[in-house]
């Protein structure tokens, strides 16, 4: 559970996102959203929450509140005073979108903590050096965090130990200098493919790890393959240099029930990888028998009409209930695109689109 000042904080550093001068337009399920993208643990915030903190940091000066309506549309200011009413409060933050921005005590109040969290964690010292990686002691608090919250919370954790096959090779034939700029090059990639999904680090030498939260092994396994078959078609410097990597999968609950456990299993998933030719993705406690060949993923193409009506529907009315909704093919939480309420409709008009399949949603007006 997010305490009240830990809330505050994401929601400021949503806001900020957006923008630290503008007006950002929200509604409750898309703050929701950015909220989550910063911390996994707000997908148990209910709207009520949300919209709780949001007017205590009004009430605080730390932001202001505006909403536009109509057509032209026309700035209705927020009215404290009002927000003691549940109808107030129901037409203003559940009836379309609203608007937030960041006021100067709340960018004040904002550089503050960023000045902490740097002196908590040295912003020097957090990122490799060379790498667009943590460092190996950030993997190190992470990890034990995220399994410890993983468990309590009855919430999977995925882990990604990523080795390049044969990097020696590459710098005996190319030498260290041409082994440097593949190896951050490679790193660049995956991080890149990761982005906001989780968090990877530069593990030790030349491996990666990568960590999941809320990813089963299946999900981290799907994740793992597009990351593979990134490196083995990419040119990672201008010799054209072309290499392959071995991957070992592993997952809480599914594998292990702490920190300690689920490194052990992804590490000899990641043996497995290598003793089976490489170039492979091996989800621990694989039968390893024979060698498999790499794993296929079938990505899905965007349709409008690739969901059944019952699910649109679903999505739509987890939306309104400010529960975050998730794509009916492969569970990821869905992106809002767009929340406009139409000049004659009394439903907005939404858009969602999958990050993990590439679904994209159009939810029209409800007549």
């Amino acid at each position: 559970m997010l305490n009240p000042q830990h809330l505050e904080r994401l929601v400021l550093e949503g806001v900020a996102k957006g923008s630290r001068d503008s007006w950002v337009p929200f509604s409750i399920g898309a703050l929701k959203n950015r909220l989550i993208e910063s911390d996994r643990q707000a997908t148990d915030v209910s709207s009520t929450e949300i919209v709780e903190t949001v007017i205590a940091l009004e009430a605080g000066n730390l932001i202001s509140i505006q909403k536009r309506q109509g057509s032209p549309p026309i700035v209705v200011p927020y009215d404290r005073a009002s927000c003691q009413g549940e109808s107030y409060i129901s037409a203003f933050f559940y009836r379309g979108s609203f608007e937030l921005r960041l006021a100067h005590d709340g960018r004040k109040k904002l550089a503050q903590i960023e000045v902490m969290v740097a002196d908590t964690l040295g912003e020097p010292d957090e990122f490799d050096d060379r790498l667009p990686l943590y460092r190996r002691k950030m993997f190190d608090a992470d990890v034990r965090k995220f399994a410890a919250d993983a468990m309590n919370h009855s919430q999977p954790l995925g882990l990604l130990i990523i080795d390049p096959d044969r990097f020696k090779e590459v710098n005996d034939r190319y030498g260290h200098p041409v082994g440097d700029r593949v190896l951050l090059a490679l790193s660049n990639l995956v991080a890149a493919r990761v982005n906001a999904k989780g968090k990877a680090y530069r593990y030790g030498g030349d491996e990666i790890a990568v960590l999941l939260r809320n990813y089963t092994a299946e999900e981290a396994t799907v994740l793992a393959e597009i990351v593979r078959k990134d490196i083995e078609s990419a040119h990672l410097s201008d010799e054209k240099v072309r290499m392959t990597a071995s991957f070992g999968v592993a997952a809480l609950p599914e594998h292990a029930t702490d920190a300690q456990g689920l490194l052990d299993r992804a590490d000899k998933a990641l043996y497995q990888a290598k003793a089976l030719g490489r170039n492979l993705v091996r989800i621990s406690g694989e039968p390893d028998s024979v060698p498999q060949p790499p794993r296929k993923v079938e990505r899905r193409q965007p349709s409008p009409n690739a969901l059944t009506d019952d699910e649109r529907e679903e999505i739509r009315a987890d939306h309104f209930s400010g529960v975050s909704p998730r794509c009916p093919k492969d569970g990821t939480l869905l992106r809002l695109v767009l929340d406009a309420l139409e000049v004659g409709s009394t439903t907005p008009h939404f858009l969602f689109s999958c990050p993990q399949c590439g679904l994209f949603l159009d939810l029209p007006p409800q007549a």
